[in-house]
């Protein structure tokens, strides 16, 4: 039997949020727990409704969303959550990907994007829309080789060993949101979209 996915959402769009509800409706696999309109609600609501996956609106009422990841990764660090976001912002993704964040969703895109991310937050990897890893190439100007770092490649090559998040962590010694980083990064130097994607892409290149 497939595992139930549940989920919360939190977005001050009431159209957006219940476009999303009816998309989760579809899918016999995901079941969304509640829905909040504001940072401070969604807190408060997190110690009733504890979700698999958190769906975040970055552009919401309330806490700042430095300080709402980072309380949500103190307090629930087993939720995996998923920006929303109308924003392109390369500076901000860096940053948000390396607090907390387990993938990165367009709302232009998120009813193509939106269950296939989830899907691969639940399965240990990351997701980053197409258009935002396009923005933060062009800020980083990154060359066409792959250029990563030698940690970057260390988690890379632990995925391709098919170990997860945590089973990398422990064997490279670090955090679980240390390794999601990582793995972030990589996807934006291969230009990829996932972690299967990113280890072909590793293979092709002969990265390891």
């Amino acid at each position: 039997m497939t595992k139930v996915i549940k989920i919360i959402a939190a977005d001050d769009h009431q159209i957006f949020l219940d476009g999303i509800c009816s998309l989760c409706a579809r899918y016999d696999h995901l079941e969304m727990l509640a829905t909040y309109n504001n940072r401070d609600d969604l807190l408060e609501g997190l110690s009733t409704h504890t979700p698999d996956v958190l769906l975040l609106d970055l552009a919401m009422p309330g806490k700042s969303v430095e300080q709402t990841l980072r309380q949500v990764e103190s307090d629930f660090p087993n939720i995996k959550i998923l920006a929303l976001t109308m924003s392109a912002d390369a500076v901000l993704a860096k940053r948000l990907l390396s607090i907390g964040l387990a993938g990165y969703v367009m709302k232009d895109s998120a009813f193509e994007d939106l269950v296939r991310a989830i899907e691969e937050l639940m399965q240990g990897g990351q997701f980053i829309s197409a258009a935002l890893v396009e923005e933060i190439r062009r800020l980083e100007k990154m060359p066409a080789l792959h250029n990563l770092t030698d940690q970057e490649i260390a988690v890379l090559k632990g995925a391709a060993d098919s170990k997860s998040n945590k089973e990398i962590a422990i064997c490279l010694q670090l955090s679980e949101r240390t390794v999601r980083f990582h793995m972030s990064n990589c996807f934006i130097k291969l230009k990829v979209k996932n972690r299967g994607g990113a280890i072909a892409e590793a293979y092709k290149r002969a990265v390891f």
